[in-house]
């Protein structure tokens, strides 16, 4: 008997009728069945839902034990397998570092490939700038930072200064923008805010 009934039939014991999916009583000896009887069934069926409930119970909180331990793992291997890949890069900088402290000349072009393939390597992990320096956008304070200027409500134009970072589908706080509200002045084609 499934679950379900189980429980249908104990509720309609209890309340004196008979579930229609339930058995057929069995009469008492003269030829009906009497309410003790009924009760010591659905006590009995009552119990048998507890313990269903509590392996169920129990069943779920396994699955959910084994599925965190299942994101945790998969984090930890995204993490490894970016340490891998940037790993190289990193000691790359620290070695242009090193040598820019001892005044020995780096070379710019260097830097920026090394630059262009960590910020590839994030990308690859899910971690990808958007947007450009210098352009307009309505103001989110989701997505901005104020750095200076007067007062901005959301969806006024301001100027991205840091381009916004964004996370698979999430964008990261990490973007700023000159809070000043942009007016439209047009000169040679770039849109610009007032001084």
């Amino acid at each position: 008997m499934s679950t379900m009934r189980r429980i249908r039939a104990a509720w309609a014991a209890l309340r004196g009728g008979q579930s229609p999916a339930s058995p057929a009583p069995s009469p008492e000896p003269g030829g009906q069945e009497g309410p003790e009887a009924a009760l010591g069934r659905a006590r009995i069926e009552l119990e048998d839902l507890r313990r269903e409930i509590e392996r169920l119970r129990q069943d779920y909180a396994r699955r959910e034990e084994r599925a965190v331990e299942e994101v945790a793992a998969a984090g930890q291997e995204s993490l490894s397998r970016l340490g891998r890949r940037i790993g190289p890069l990193l000691s790359q900088f620290a070695t242009m570092r090193a040598l820019a402290a001892k005044g020995k000349d780096v070379r710019r072009d260097d830097l920026l490939a090394m630059a262009g393939k960590l910020e590839k390597a994030f990308a690859e992990s899910g971690l990808s700038v958007i947007g450009e320096v210098g352009a307009e956008a309505p103001f989110d304070p989701k997505f901005h930072q104020r750095l200076s200027g007067g007062d901005v409500k959301d969806g006024d134009l301001v100027r991205v200064r840091f381009m916004p970072i964004r996370f698979i589908a999430k964008q990261l706080k990490l973007t700023s923008a000159l809070l000043r509200g942009l007016q439209r002045h047009h000169h040679a084609g770039w849109t610009h805010s007032p001084l």
